[in-house]
């Protein structure tokens, strides 16, 4: 599971001594030299990692850090509770082709 991060969560680590920043178009690896170091994929203004690695990769002293920075990207209320729900009755509107 990936979990977005607004990309101001980066700024932190920006010019601080002994971490390195760097990316491609689309990932990119944030490094505490000797420590942690974890890769990001890159959307825009978010960055996002999986959950797996935010919580086994980053020390838990960043963990708070990285929490104030999670953004969530919009999603169907009414699919999640037909996930949440799979035996439930839903009136979604009638059966059409996807344009």
């Amino acid at each position: 599971m990936q979990v977005s991060f607004d990309a101001a969560v980066l700024q932190r680590y920006r010019g601080q001594s002994g971490y390195s920043l760097v990316r491609t178009n689309s990932a990119g690896r944030i490094k505490r030299e000797a420590v942690w170091s974890i890769d990001l994929g890159i959307a825009e203004s978010t960055v996002h990692a999986s959950l797996r690695d935010v919580m086994s990769k980053l020390p838990e002293a960043e963990l708070d850090h990285w929490a104030d920075h999670i953004v969530a990207l919009p999603m169907s209320d009414a699919f999640l509770q037909m996930q949440l729900q799979p035996n439930s009755c839903f009136d979604d509107g009638e059966f059409r082709p996807w344009d």
